[in-house]
């Protein structure tokens, strides 16, 4: 059995959209698999996005595409998840995004009632890490 994260920082956000009833990150990133009982982790590159359904946004910062994060937090009910996230991630209840954008005045604060991780396409091996 093999897990898959997704690290925040440094993660491309190639598009933003909102509308009532979601909000819509698209990104280029960085997943790490680690595969049960290795000793070695392997850095992988792949696109995706993060869905917020029903969307209360408390702050949102002005930028410009693309951009980069220099981290933040996912919130799946009791649950945050910072700097890295589980892939799947598929949660329901109080769930919400704060996330910090390189050069940016402010962090994006949202919560809703949804929240999930899509990769896209086909993941494209980087390299070993340890």
């Amino acid at each position: 059995m093999s897990f898959r994260s997704l690290e925040l920082p440094g993660l491309m956000i190639t598009s933003l959209s909102s509308d009532a009833g979601s909000l819509v990150l698209e990104f280029d990133g960085r997943l790490i698999k680690t595969m049960e009982g290795a000793v070695q982790r392997t850095r992988w590159k792949q696109s995706g996005s993060i869905h917020l359904k029903n969307p209360r946004i408390k702050s949102s910062p002005k930028l410009r595409f693309p951009c980069r994060l220099a981290g933040g937090d996912a919130i799946d009910n009791v649950y945050v998840h910072r700097d890295v996230v589980r892939v799947p991630l598929h949660g329901f209840g109080e769930v919400g995004l704060e996330l910090r954008f390189e050069n940016a005045d402010s962090a994006l604060l949202a919560f809703g009632s949804e929240l999930e991780v899509k990769l896209h396409g086909d993941a494209k091996y980087l390299g070993h890490i340890d």
